[in-house]
């Protein structure tokens, strides 16, 4: 004999979305809002708007500015200048902008 509560005819046909969803959320509540470190935040979702203290670069940075473009794209483009950075150099500007912006 086969165990549970009754035969396959027995079981009851599945609800709509709507009709089981209803006693479900009737059932619980928004949490709390609270304040965590951003390292402990992963995961977690924000119950109001972030908005960033200051614009980031807060100044015009051109030279750490690019473009690209597909080759053979179309367009009004000419190229006027380039500059090729060393990778040294790239690394020790890019450790210099976290030093100098990002650290306060």
């Amino acid at each position: 004999m086969a165990r549970g509560r009754g035969s396959l005819s027995e079981v009851a046909a599945p609800l709509e979305l709507a009709d089981a969803q209803t006693p479900l959320l009737a059932s619980i509540a928004p949490l709390a809002a609270e304040s965590v470190p951003v390292a402990d935040a992963l995961g977690r979702c924000l119950a109001e708007p972030l908005f960033a203290r200051r614009t980031q670069p807060a100044a015009d940075l051109s030279a750490m500015d690019g473009y690209a473009l597909r080759l053979g794209e179309a367009g009004p483009w000419r190229l006027v200048g380039g500059l090729l950075l060393n990778p040294t150099v790239a690394t020790l500007l890019f450790i210099a902008f976290i030093l100098i912006w990002l650290i306060p």
